[in-house]
């Protein structure tokens, strides 16, 4: 699953929501389509436990639906909580700004995190070059990082998305601990900023 294009765990998931036979709700036009929209995309290649969706039902769909769309998904895809929110809230790619990763790393190199986290934290700026098409663009990451922590797996971190400068944590990590290679990246959370500016983080839900 973690090598899924954003638009092929979309349709992988609509597979899954029509075999379920559930009261979907489609759009109008020569070619219906499921109402559904997805949170930011995650990067290809990484693992994720923590992905929104929202999806329109025509009518209040079974109690079990969850459990019965999880039983025609493929294995590693599955749906862990629904909620019912109003229908005028606001999209997820308009409020989600934050996302959290865990950054696995080898035993050998965990002795050296805490200490690389604060020379980390503890810069202005944190340029670094990007390769396109286009050619080379350099962007400073560090604004962007709310959080950066060693733990028991390697490195915890919290970043803003969706604002320029946003870092992919492969480049984080190479700018924390140079030369060593990540054993994993898990995209364990995303978040709403506290509307009130107190510095809080949200759940979705």
């Amino acid at each position: 699953m973690a090598w899924l294009s954003h638009l092929d765990l979309l349709s992988t998931l609509e597979r899954g929501l029509r075999r379920a036979a559930l009261p979907l709700r489609f759009s109008e036009g020569f070619n219906p389509h499921i109402l559904i929209a997805f949170g930011p995309a995650h990067p290809v290649g990484l693992r994720s436990e923590g992905e929104y969706f929202d999806l329109d039902f025509r009518e209040a769909p079974p109690t079990d639906w969850c459990t019965r769309v999880n039983g025609v998904l493929p294995h590693g895809l599955r749906i862990e909580a629904a909620e019912e929110i109003p229908m005028q809230s606001k999209a997820l790619m308009a409020i989600i700004d934050i996302a959290e990763y865990q950054i696995l790393l080898p035993e050998t190199a965990l002795e050296a995190c805490q200490r690389a986290c604060a020379e980390f934290l503890a810069l202005e700026t944190c340029p670094i070059e990007r390769h396109s098409p286009k050619g080379i663009k350099t962007v400073d990451i560090r604004p962007a990082v709310l959080v950066l922590e060693a733990n028991a797996k390697g490195l915890r971190l919290l970043c803003r998305i969706g604002v320029p400068g946003s870092p992919r944590p492969a480049e984080v990590l190479a700018a924390t601990l140079p030369g060593i290679a990540a054993a994993g990246i898990i995209r364990t959370g995303l978040y709403i900023s506290d509307m009130n500016g107190a510095g809080h983080y949200n759940k979705i839900f």
